[in-house]
């Protein structure tokens, strides 16, 4: 993202907060009950962590569409005498996370009605971890997320979450249309929760080891990590 784009995270978001220059012991704070945000989002355009599932995504829709119109504003109030007059803006866009439970949620099926309707600058970002609490991804949709997007007639794609560089490329490939005026975009990156959901959830009551064990091998971090030594 550039420094202009504004991001709606859920609550896990802590790498990307780390691009914006959050302080972890910032980050903590909400955590601990001991702030109601814990950082200022006009100082790094990342909004504080939703803990209530997929209620950032109408927000992150509202505020695509009032970057819509500020920019609409700024181009009517361009001059017209051939003089240079401030420094345009740069074009901005927004990007909101959720995941694979969330995205069963009422609330992210509206956003997109309102996105496509709108043709929003901005990028639907599913992070598919497999599991909402003990109920899998299969139960919840009986095709793969992405298409969701899809009957929308948002512009959608479906990648290894656990692939950093194609998260990357994904990422920016669907920030740069929508700051092109190309409408919403949708990504949705296929992972894997590894631990347990809360303290008190335990996962081998729903999931077997076998499981678990073959997502351990295609950790993001081994796997980058042998890509950048070899």
């Amino acid at each position: 993202s550039q420094p202009q784009d504004y991001i709606f995270p859920t609550y896990r978001e802590h790498g990307v907060a780390l691009t914006r220059n959050v302080d972890l012991a910032e980050l903590l704070r909400q955590f601990r009950g001991v702030s109601n945000g814990g950082w200022n989002p006009k100082d790094t355009n990342f909004h504080l962590y939703t803990l209530v599932l997929a209620a950032q995504t109408p927000h992150a829709v509202g505020y695509a569409m009032g970057i819509q119109r500020d920019q609409k504003f700024a181009a009517s109030n361009a001059p017209t005498d051939g003089t240079a007059g401030h420094a345009a803006e740069p074009k901005a866009a927004v990007m909101v996370y959720f995941g694979d439970g969330a995205s069963s949620e009422g609330d992210v099926h509206e956003s997109m009605v309102f996105a496509a309707s709108y043709q929003t600058p901005e990028v639907f970002f599913l992070q598919n971890n497999q599991w909402a609490i003990s109920v899998p991804v299969s139960t919840q949709a009986r095709v793969p997320l992405y298409r969701r997007g899809d009957g929308y007639g948002i512009p959608s794609v479906q990648i290894d979450g656990n692939d950093v560089l194609a998260s990357y490329a994904a990422t920016r490939v669907a920030l740069d249309a929508a700051r092109a005026g190309e409408g919403p975009q949708f990504v949705e990156a296929v992972t894997y929760r590894m631990g347990a959901h809360t303290t008190s959830d335990d996962p081998t009551k729903y999931r077997s080891s076998e499981e678990e064990r073959w997502w351990g091998e295609h950790d993001p971090i081994t796997r980058f990590r042998s890509y950048l030594v070899g």
